[in-house]
């Protein structure tokens, strides 16, 4: 059968209506996005036969367009490790349990986005940073009588900060994997955008902080019972650092990121046994299937510390795995077909500068932001649009995905439908905007896009492609 090369008015109608699935499908219906990915692949393979593929075919593009990824996929299994493991060895609970010890209550929101800053980079999850650590300062917050919706934004701006810049972040990873860029060049090329509003953020902070006059000194009973349960299931040493000065020694070496994520595992393992007396094969489950605080501690424990403890292992990544394949199959299935070329021409076209270029990479991820109030389908999908523009270009894959990031890491908070700001809601029980929002008071996500349309239109840290 003669293959066919599908108009534009069927190529409009094709791409058209996988995006109206997932857009109903995640506001209406609230469906995962694996799911949406895999119901949008099924549309385009329907499509592709009609047009003359075989199925071998779209087998075949799909293998080679998942194929390139498998160096991606080792290291969010290792990055699932890593958390497991650090929290069996108490690497990342000495962390906490000082971080919070620090903590001077009287510049209680610069702590709250300092504090939470680091910890969301050394775990790369916004999440758990502003779930656990954020928790402890919105009761500081409510003792000392400072506003909530300020303390929460300076939680929520400083959780964001790691999550967009920790290796060990959902995140930075599948960004970086999307729009086939170096995971380290990636988190290089973040710092241009990241840093700047991050010490603007720091200082309004400060300063806010000041200006409230804060003077106690006391933290509530919830922290400090925390930190009592903290060190009764913990002993703790300075060789409990270990795990994480490897990883930051493979980072700035620019070590191979899997081996280095295997080896600060394996010795996280190690120092739990021999530190901790905890056994050798609850290290291995930790590795595999997550850390649980009730492997080696039965005495009471505060719920909260659970909800810092109990995660990681390689199996927290497989959510993730699975947008990948379903994406990447959707992804494949659809360039193959030629559909999202032949729609996308007349944008393209218009493209004129790296400017414009890299402002509608912003603007597109943030339409699939409002369309889908996750991240992870606009990473899949807007590099698929924009790669050979930033090839003809020569900008360099680490802006595409730097840009993919401004928008789909940060924004999230600020959009009330969306998983992210759920979540957050949920949790601290203030609203996204009004007068007991946190919206106003987060800022990163005003300043990021921001720095990043300057530096567009700039060339300011924007990389070229070598001819290499």
């Amino acid at each position: 059968m003669k293959i066919r090369i599908p108009t534009f008015s069927r190529s409009l109608l094709m791409v058209g209506s996988s995006f109206a699935i997932i857009i109903i499908g995640t506001l209406i219906y609230k469906l995962k996005s694996e799911v949406l990915l895999f119901i949008a692949a099924t549309i385009m393979t329907i499509g592709a036969l009609r047009l003359g593929y075989t199925w071998q075919e779209l087998e075949e593009a799909i293998s080679q367009r998942i194929g390139k990824t498998t160096g991606v996929l080792l290291l969010l299994w290792g990055v699932g490790m890593v958390i497991g493991t650090f929290m069996f060895s108490g690497s990342i609970p000495m962390i906490i349990y000082y971080g919070i010890k620090l903590i001077k209550p009287s510049f209680l929101i610069l702590s709250a986005f300092v504090t939470c800053l680091i910890f969301s980079v050394i775990t790369g999850s916004s999440w758990s940073s502003a779930g656990t650590i954020g928790i402890a300062f919105a009761g500081m917050a409510q003792t000392l009588g400072v506003p909530k919706s300020i303390t929460i934004g300076a939680v929520l701006a400083g959780s964001i900060f790691g999550d967009k810049m920790s290796p060990l972040s959902e995140t930075t990873n599948l960004a970086s994997l999307c729009s086939e860029a170096n995971i380290y060049d990636h988190i290089k090329s973040m710092l241009w955008t990241t840093v700047p509003p991050s010490i603007i953020a720091g200082v309004v902070y400060f300063v806010t902080g000041i200006g409230l006059g804060t003077t106690n000194n006391i933290l509530p009973l919830s922290t400090l019972e925390m930190l009592t349960s903290l060190d009764n299931i913990f002993k703790w040493n300075i060789l409990l650092l270990l795990p994480l000065i490897i990883i930051l020694y493979g980072s700035f070496t620019k070590k191979p990121a899997v081996p280095t994520l295997f080896i600060s595992s394996l010795s996280a393992i190690i120092i739990g046994v021999i530190f901790q007396g905890f056994s050798l094969r609850d290290g291995f489950t930790s590795a595999v299937s997550g850390f649980n605080v009730n492997m080696v501690y039965n005495d009471n424990i505060v719920p909260e510390i659970t909800k810092i403890l109990n995660r990681g292992g390689m199996t927290s990544m497989v959510s993730v795995v699975l947008i990948v394949f379903c994406g990447y199959t959707f992804a494949a299935i659809t360039s193959k077909a030629g559909y999202l070329d032949i729609v996308l021409e007349p944008m393209l076209y218009r493209i004129k500068t790296q400017a414009h270029l890299i402002l509608a990479t912003l603007f597109t991820m943030l339409l699939m932001m409002f369309a889908t109030g996750s991240a992870y389908i606009g990473f899949i999908l807007v590099p698929e649009m924009y790669r050979k523009k930033y090839i003809e270009f020569k900008v360099a894959p680490n802006v595409l995905s730097r840009s993919l990031e401004d928008i789909g890491t940060v924004t999230g908070a600020l959009i009330p439908w969306g998983i992210s700001a759920a979540f957050y809601t949920t949790t601290f029980g203030i609203p996204v905007f009004g007068t007991e929002g946190y919206a106003v008071w987060t800022i990163l996500p005003y300043l990021i896009p921001i720095f990043a349309i300057i530096y567009a239109f700039t060339g300011i840290g924007v990389y070229k492609l070598t001819d290499d």
